[in-house]
């Protein structure tokens, strides 16, 4: 069993539409956690799913929803389990309000 520390994506604003962040390549990705920093004065929320490979965003595999983020505050958030092609995608409330940071996982070969 390999395991890899790769960085899983460079940090992302959000938009109001649920965008990918990340899909896993291959093996099993574990132990994943994000940052969603507010950066803007005003209250924003943030929704994030964790899609099984070939799905689409929807309230079966939704993590957090509508999750308030105060303003310049921010939310770390871990992730499920994820396998080979399954996908995280995220949206905030409020476009350019929010960016998505990658700060920890690592994948099982």
């Amino acid at each position: 069993m390999a395991l890899f520390y790769p960085k899983f994506f460079e940090p992302v604003v959000l938009t109001a539409v649920a965008q990918t962040l990340y899909t896993v390549p291959s093996g099993i990705a574990r132990g994943v956690v994000l940052r969603f920093t507010n950066t803007t004065a005003g209250l924003v929320t943030v929704t994030t799913y964790a899609v099984p490979s070939g799905g689409s965003a929807s309230s079966a595999n939704t993590v957090v929803l509508a999750k308030a983020i105060a303003p310049n505050d921010f939310y770390d958030l871990i992730i499920p389990t994820l396998k080979a092609g399954d996908f995280i995608q995220a949206l905030a409330s409020a476009g350019a309000s929010v960016t998505a940071h990658f700060l920890q996982g690592v994948i099982q070969a």
